[in-house]
C-alpha cells in the first residue's frame, strides 16, 4: 500500500471516529450497554417470532394437505337425518324434507 493510500485510509478512519463521537459522544457506557441489551432482546424476539411463524406455516400446510386428501376421497357430503325425504302423515305419497332438526 502506498503512503498516499495509507494516509487517506487513516484520514477516513479519523473522520468516522469523530462522527461516531459526535453522534454517540453524549452516551455513557451504561447507556450504550443498555442499548446493546435492548438490541439483543429484540433480535431474540424476532428470531422467536420467525420460528413461531414457520411452525404455524408448517401446521397450515399439513392441515391443508390432509384436508385435500379428505375432500378428494369423499365425493358426497355427509347427510344428516333431516336431509332424508320422509312420507307425510296424510298418506298423499309425495315426498318432502323433514323440518325436524
Amino acid at each position: 500500500m502506498t503512503s498516499g493510500k495509507s494516509f487517506d485510509l487513516e484520514k477516513k478512519l479519523r473522520h468516522l471516529e469523530q462522527s461516531a463521537k459526535n453522534r454517540f459522544g453524549g452516551a455513557t457506557d451504561s447507556e450504550l450497554s443498555d442499548l446493546e441489551d435492548v438490541v439483543a432482546l429484540t433480535a431474540h424476539r424476532v428470531q422467536s417470532t420467525e420460528s413461531e411463524v414457520s411452525d404455524l406455516e408448517n401446521k397450515l400446510a399439513a392441515l391443508s394437505a390432509s384436508g385435500k386428501k379428505k375432500i378428494s376421497g369423499s365425493q358426497n357430503r355427509k347427510r344428516f337425518p333431516q336431509d332424508f325425504p320422509t312420507k307425510p302423515s296424510n298418506g298423499s305419497g309425495s315426498l318432502r324434507k323433514s323440518n325436524h332438526m
